[in-house]
């Protein structure tokens, strides 16, 4: 089978999944602003309408060592600590994509030690979704949504022995939207925790060269 052939398939099958993947982030937005004014509801679709900044990454991670006897797993890593740049990541995960973890939201600054680390388990509902909230929406919602740290890890010799799958959809602001925290997640009398407006695309440029640059 030619690489031609490959990418045709791959393509023939991920364009209606990208045709869902826009349906659900408008889906996400409203559900997640529910409980705030109206008019906010429509202003993160709004600032995500052209989908500029929309990403669909595919993850395979193969059979690995396992921790031996006594070894501590979270010392084997597959993907080290971040936080997502943008607006919000919705992330699919494989049948028994275990070692997924989270840092508890009351302290999940990247680097920090925190209260430890929690173990996110795969659903086992069909259709089935995690969120993930980025540093952008951070900056919006003045940390009311932080930007959650997450890694992931080889919790077991089980889960070391098998592949690992995963789907992430990165729904980030499009180009051109700037960035500042809105009044209503602003407690009165306090000032916002970022008061620099930034513009979406710039920012998560500097992200990425600052993390080239320590590698």
């Amino acid at each position: 089978m030619t690489l031609q052939i490959v990418l045709m398939d791959l393509k023939r099958l991920l364009l209606p999944y990208g045709r869902q993947q826009s349906v659900i982030s408008h889906v996400a937005m409203p559900l997640l602003w529910r409980w705030r004014p109206e008019c906010l509801q429509t202003f993160f679709v709004d600032r995500m309408a052209k989908r500029d900044q929309f990403n669909l990454c595919l993850n395979h991670y193969p059979p690995c060592d396992g921790p031996a006897k006594g070894d501590d797993p979270s010392e084997l890593i597959r993907v080290g600590e971040h936080a997502d740049y943008g607006g919000f990541t919705l992330l699919f995960l494989g049948a028994g994509a275990t070692g997924l973890q989270i840092k508890p939201v009351s302290d999940c600054a990247i680097g920090t030690a925190g209260d430890g680390w929690l173990d996110v388990q795969p659903p086992t509902a069909p259709d089935s979704v995690l969120v993930n909230t980025g540093q952008l929406m951070a900056r919006w919602t003045n940390d009311v949504w932080r930007a959650s740290a997450h890694r992931v890890i080889v919790p077991n010799a089980e889960a070391a022995m098998n592949h690992r799958y995963s789907i992430a959809c990165f729904c980030d602001p499009d180009i051109g939207t700037m960035i500042e925290t809105l009044p209503p997640f602003v407690p009165k009398g306090e000032e916002p925790r970022y008061p620099r407006p930034v513009e979406a695309s710039e920012y998560r440029s500097e992200l990425v060269n600052k993390l080239l640059e320590m590698q």
